[in-house]
């Protein structure tokens, strides 16, 4: 019963460059990967006749396919990015493609994160288990070009 009271969320992807359209990264260029709202905890109680359990779950970590063959593991939410930040690198979970996406599907890279839960009971009954759930997006990655005018 306490475990049927925790949602286990897809995690709510945010990124730089966006997934909107007309939004577009490029080769070279850091992108950015958070998960809105943090990494969250769960935790709920129930009681039968004497007998009481506690489950806690608690999103550990985020893998991060990228859509190119590359994943990126973060154990932690990542930063959100603002555009006062420039072009540094993620301090915490970012990565640079080094392909465009143009030969994809859709002209787009999947974007994949894959939340990991470690749910644990405790109290009259113990156990830990784990699950994930996921979200995908789509980033289209272009590249600048140099044009000499002469």
């Amino acid at each position: 019963m306490a475990s049927a009271r925790i949602r286990l969320d897809n995690p709510r992807i945010g990124s730089a460059p966006c997934t909107t359209a007309g939004c577009m990264g490029a080769v070279g260029v850091p992108v950015w990967m958070w998960v809105d709202g943090g990494l969250p905890t769960r935790t709920a109680t129930a009681s039968v006749q004497g007998v009481s359990v506690t489950v806690t779950a608690r999103m550990d970590r985020v893998d991060w396919s990228m859509g190119d063959g590359h994943t990126v593991t973060c154990y932690t939410a990542g930063t959100p990015y603002t555009t006062a930040l420039g072009w540094r690198e993620s301090p915490d979970c970012g990565y640079i493609y080094q392909q465009t996406s143009r030969e994809q599907p859709g002209g787009t890279y999947p974007l994949r994160a894959s939340a990991h839960w470690t749910i644990v009971f405790t109290g009259d009954y113990r156990a830990t288990m784990n699950r994930t759930t996921t979200s995908v997006v789509q980033v289209k990655i272009g590249e600048y070009q140099t044009v000499v005018v002469g």
